[in-house]
């Protein structure tokens, strides 16, 4: 299958080499100058992206360029006999990291051109200071004698209840969940409806290497049932009906810069497989080894690599949602990477009273930006606890996923719409977003109003459905069906990934009845995959097309 291809190009490289667990005293980032070794090409993104993810840049006008590129397979290999193996790779920010007990590794890959610069990201034998309850900064609270409908206030003071009764429910959005591990999931009885549904698109373990997510932490399942949990009138996540992939990317033993280079190659794999949205309720600051930490002065969006990374997905038309942190009551008082994103949604945490939670991390960025952007219930968030029942949880870690669904529901009611026609509506809809301030950012956001903003902004669409090509791949010539639903002009025009557009037409048909149109002055047009985009009065269709 297709979807298998693009996979095995983009894990291929990391199984090779790979272990269970990490073994290694050493982790080195590794990064490179240049991808001039590279076997792929942006004439061909087919071979490393897949449809979904094509057709994700389609809708924004996004090209293809060398930062999509993967490292160049000779750079990566060439280490290899330095003793060391291979754990992951970034293709767009050129650079791999690599697990060794050689402790002159990075003396020794300095001599080879084509490394640019290696740093000390993981020391396997220095003292655990963080446990797994501190990290994540949860607390499970007794079960709430009543949980009929538990999860009514947390929605509804957001109105995605609004949504929800309009059928928007994150229906045909994709969700990328990074997060510890997934404890349970594929058995607890308030997932059965994803597993029956065939919700659950995949898994991987960035930081063991298999696909082995269930018997890891549990606080990734935690978070995935805020959104996507569904136990008859007791309870409905933010988005029950979006699909997920869900991701290791935390090593909850330890706390090492590792672990963002996890994100990251997660962040990538997410892009590669067409998801819309990558949510993560993790965030770094300080370290096991405090030589290693993070400065205030670092949270610009840019200086810190996963904070860049996070905006290089957004770039390539997902949403990106984070936790703002737990860290409101300590000395380190900000917000944490990557929510410093300058388009990542960063979610602080309020009560059911709407007070702002002491232990939400605050903003702004350092180069002085709103943060958080929103808020939403991080006080007594109803979940499910470990044991799949109906509990109530504190943390950013759960107002996050809160939003997520939330905007999964309102994506899919405009699947048309891009990502940052999503991100600008939940933000103009928010509370606060005249008076920002550094606690709740903008505020709560308003989904009803969310949903009105974009409905106003829509204009009448011919579902993507009605616009049928063929054949597809094509080599000379291809046929258009479609419908006249006016006395106008039919506009069918081509487009190349690099954005130029390539082929343009008017058709006048009579009537408002089907049509099939030829399309057969495009022989000249190189292999390699195009969007075909018909304009039809006030609709705009658009579909990927493969040229043979």
């Amino acid at each position: 299958m297709a979807l298998n291809k693009w996979l095995l190009v983009l894990v291929f490289s990391v199984l090779l080499n790979s272990l269970m667990a990490q073994q290694e005293n050493y982790g080195f980032l590794v990064e490179f100058t240049d991808k001039n070794q590279s076997a792929y090409s942006t004439d061909h993104p087919e071979v490393f992206l897949s449809e979904r993810a094509l057709q994700r840049r389609a809708k924004s006008n996004i090209e293809i360029t060398e930062v999509d590129l993967p490292v160049s397979q000779y750079y990566v290999d060439s280490l290899l006999s330095l003793n060391a193996r291979l754990h992951n790779v970034s293709k767009w920010l050129n650079s791999a990291v690599y697990l060794t007990n050689n402790p002159d590794f990075r003396i020794e890959a300095f001599r080879s051109s084509f490394v640019k610069n290696v740093t000390l990201i993981y020391e396997g034998n220095s003292k655990k200071s963080l446990t797994s309850a501190n990290k994540f900064g949860h607390i499970v609270e007794d079960e709430p004698a009543d949980f009929w409908g538990s999860a009514f206030h947390q929605l509804d003071r957001c109105r995605v209840t609004f949504l929800h009764q309009k059928g928007f429910k994150g229906q045909g959005i994709q969700v990328a969940v990074l997060d510890g591990g997934f404890y349970n999931v594929n058995t607890i009885s308030g997932f059965d409806s994803l597993m029956l549904n065939q919700q659950i698109l995949g898994t991987y373990d960035f930081v063991n290497k298999n696909q082995q997510v269930y018997d890891d932490h549990e606080h990734g399942m935690m978070v995935l049932s805020v959104m996507a949990g569904n136990i008859p009138n007791q309870y409905l996540g933010s988005g029950p009906k979006a699909s997920f992939w869900l991701l290791r990317t935390e090593n909850v033993f330890s706390e090492f810069p590792l672990e963002e280079e996890n994100w990251i190659a997660a962040a990538e794999y997410a892009d590669s497989a067409g998801c819309d949205i990558i949510t993560a309720s993790l965030g770094y600051s300080e370290f096991d080894n405090p030589e290693m930490n993070h400065t205030i002065s670092q949270l610009d969006g840019y200086t810190i690599r996963v904070s860049r990374a996070a905006d290089l997905a957004f770039e390539r038309g997902m949403l990106v949602i984070n936790s703002a942190g737990n860290s409101g009551n300590e000395p380190w008082y900000y917000i944490t990477a990557p929510s410093d994103g300058k388009n990542v949604i960063c979610v602080g945490a309020i009560d059911a009273m709407d007070n702002l939670a002491s232990f939400s991390s605050r903003g702004p960025s350092a180069d002085g930006r709103v943060k958080p952007d929103v808020v939403a219930q991080g006080v007594k968030t109803s979940l499910f606890n470990k044991f799949g029942n109906i509990s109530e949880a504190n943390g950013t870690s759960f107002s996050c996923p809160l939003i997520t669904g939330m905007a999964a529901s309102l994506w899919s009611a405009f699947p048309n719409k891009t990502n940052r026609d999503v991100y600008d509506a939940i933000q103009y809809s928010s509370s606060n977003y005249f008076t920002p301030n550094e606690g709740y950012g903008y505020g709560i956001p308003d989904f009803e109003k969310a949903y009105y903003r974009l409905l106003q902004n829509t204009v009448s669409d011919v579902g993507s459905e009605m616009l049928i090509s063929f054949p597809n791949p094509f080599k000379n010539e291809f046929h258009v069906n479609v419908q006249n639903i006016g006395n106008t002009d039919i506009v069918v025009e081509l487009y190349a990934f690099t954005g130029a557009k390539v082929y343009s037409e008017i058709f006048t048909l009579p009537g408002s009845n089907f049509h099939r149109i030829q399309i057969n002055q495009i022989a000249r047009l190189t292999r390699g995959v195009y969007f075909l985009n018909v304009l039809n009065g006030a609709s705009r269709q658009t579909k990927t097309l493969v040229k043979l």
